[in-house]
């Protein structure tokens, strides 16, 4: 009868586990974001300013020559914002954000940063 139980209990624990694993989803897809509430002016502000910067860094070019397309909240699924590179290390956290869609030179282009734009990726 103890066989049983015991046998009863590794089975339930192993499907919670496969349950649990299928639902989480995986970290690294943009779908794991999610979209928040609008934001204050003032922190999306800057966040805009300093995706601008770093494209225009990217590209060598001046921010004056850069344009706002879209801004959207979202919750990044780790420290490198969902945009970990080869062998890079994040943190597994939630990291509140901005997803900011920037034009130059006839091209969108699509960053991410956390809140306050102390941390901005672009994506390729």
């Amino acid at each position: 009868m103890n066989k049983i139980k015991i046998s009863l209990q590794v089975v339930l624990i192993a499907l919670i586990c496969c349950f649990v694993g299928l639902t989480a989803g995986r970290p690294d897809q943009v779908s794991a974001a999610k979209k928040k509430a609008t934001p204050t002016p003032v922190v999306q502000d800057q966040a805009v300013k300093a995706a601008k910067a770093a494209l225009a860094k990217h590209l060598g070019i001046s921010t004056g020559e850069i344009s706002l397309i879209e801004v959207t909240r979202m919750t990044w699924p780790d420290s490198c914002l969902g945009l970990s590179g080869d062998g890079e290390m994040c943190a597994q956290m939630l990291v509140e954000g901005f997803r900011i869609v920037l034009r130059a030179r006839e091209t969108n282009y699509v960053l991410r940063t956390n809140t306050k734009g102390t941390m901005v990726r672009i994506e390729t």
